[in-house]
């Protein structure tokens, strides 16, 4: 049995370490592709991520590329020196942005830094979030429903619940903090955010427009592709346009008495704007695409990225604003520390208390069968044992004696009738006793004691 369980042993311990390393391989591989976090993070390194930019401005010297993500002031040293990018900003998050994070970013670019705000490439307007969709169909649904009401003169209208609802609204907002109300970007900034549906080419795939320069900085590229119908509107006159997407919009004509005619004139939609702040400098670009792994490899543009970038020598890639912070576990916080060889030792323990409990350490005594079953007597009953705990535990000139006086012990309580007969037994025992160890007769003795105990009366 001990060398199955040995054999079983050196066996399965290999397999279970080589199916946590097959594991632990897998879980690697699917995380190195990174495509398990959201588009345009540094920590993706397929086509919609971000990780090469990292990468390559990493190792360029006198540059410091990082991620970040923890909030925004924990950052040392604050905005100087340092342009923060925030690719694939969600566009309705940064619309109604809480007071609080216009405050951080404010901040930040007061002290000298640079903010690149980039949105995702959308072909047409995204949907809104699915609890602002409800609340407007809630209201339109309400509207349609005072209006029916409004056309039965006789039927009392309802209260406008719309208002009473608004009202509601508007004071849990004003019960929230100061810092955590939400401000609406274009009162903020001076800026809004539109839309303009892309082309399709005859495979449907999205054709992607050109955005030329309209500024007069000769280092930013002449041109480059964008692939978002997004862009920006009523821009305050702190607002700077670099770069517009060129459409022809079509405007009906007709002179006095003659046919219509359709003219097309050339417009710009501003897709990257900038504008100052303190020290600092913010930048809207309507499309992330440019930083992209991808842009990288097919469309790559250099020049634009180092104006993006400016001349600062700190580059944080934030990641906060998609959902990955810095959650400090079990795992983290051993990594931290380096408790790797701590946990190590615990599982080296646990093997060896498992092993312990399943092997004996200790020898085999000499004279055990060469079967391996020792002490085990076969073909023995109860009493047979009961024998030989007598014969290890009690002298065998005593076992009459104590046999006798057990027995009056156990069975001749209240048992008057026995009295008589248990007198002879005492002498029958003491006459036994008397004589001398070589003359005694204990089985004599034994017989005539159980003759006296049967007798009738």
């Amino acid at each position: 049995m001990n060398r199955r369980l040995n054999v079983a042993l050196c066996v399965g311990l290999p397999l279970v370490v080589l199916l946590i390393f097959g594991v632990f391989h897998l879980f690697s591989l699917r995380f190195s592709g990174g495509d398990i976090y959201p588009p345009y993070s540094s920590l993706r390194a397929d086509p919609l991520g971000t990780k090469a930019l990292l990468d390559s401005l990493a190792s360029m010297p006198n540059v410091t590329a990082l991620r970040w993500l923890d909030p925004l002031p924990r950052l040392e040293a604050g905005g100087r020196d340092t342009t923060l990018l925030v690719l694939g900003t969600n566009p309705y998050a940064l619309e109604f942005m809480p007071r609080r994070d216009f405050k951080e970013l404010e901040e930040f670019m007061h002290a000298g830094g640079r903010v690149v705000i980039a949105f995702p490439s959308a072909p047409k307007r995204p949907p809104k979030p699915l609890a602002e969709r409800l609340d407007e169909e809630e209201a339109a649904a309400k509207q349609r429903q005072r209006q029916k009401d409004a056309k039965q003169p006789e039927s009392k209208s309802p209260p406008d619940k719309q208002a009473e609802l608004r009202r509601k609204k508007k004071e849990a907002e004003e019960r929230l903090p100061e810092e955590m109300r939400r401000v609406e970007l274009k009162t903020k900034w001076a800026v809004a955010l539109d839309y303009l549906p892309l082309s399709h080419d005859e495979t449907g795939a999205t054709r992607p427009v050109e955005a030329r320069r309209v500024s007069d900085d000769v280092t930013q590229p002449e041109k480059f592709a964008i692939r978002t119908a997004l862009h920006f509107r009523d821009l305050g006159p702190q607002w700077r346009t670099n770069y517009v997407r060129t459409e022809n919009k079509a405007v009906p004509e007709r002179e006095v008495g003659g046919p219509w005619r359709t003219n097309y004139v050339r417009t710009g939609l501003p897709v990257v704007v900038e504008r100052s702040f303190g020290r600092g400098t913010l930048i809207l670009c309507a499309d992330s695409y440019p930083f992209s792994n991808e842009a990288l490899r097919r469309d790559r543009q250099p020049g634009l990225l180092a104006w993006f970038i400016g001349a600062n020598h700190r580059v944080v890639f934030d990641e906060t604003h998609l959902g990955v912070n810095n959650d400090p576990g079990v795992a983290a916080l051993a990594r931290r520390y380096r408790l790797h060889g701590f946990f190590g030792a615990l599982l080296v323990l646990a093997l060896l208390f498992v092993w312990k409990s399943t092997s004996p350490f200790v020898p085999p005594h000499p004279d055990d069968g060469l079967d391996g079953r020792g002490d085990l007597v076969e073909g023995k009953d109860s009493a047979s044992g009961f024998v030989n705990l007598l014969r290890r535990g009690i002298p065998a000139g005593d076992v009459l004696a104590v046999c006798f006086a057990e027995w009056k012990k156990s069975f001749t309580h209240a048992q008057s009738h026995l009295r008589p007969r248990r007198e002879r037994m005492e002498q029958v025992l003491q006459a036994e006793t008397a004589r001398p160890a070589r003359e005694r007769q204990p089985v004599a003795a034994y017989q005539e004691i159980s003759r006296i105990y049967k007798e009738r009366k």
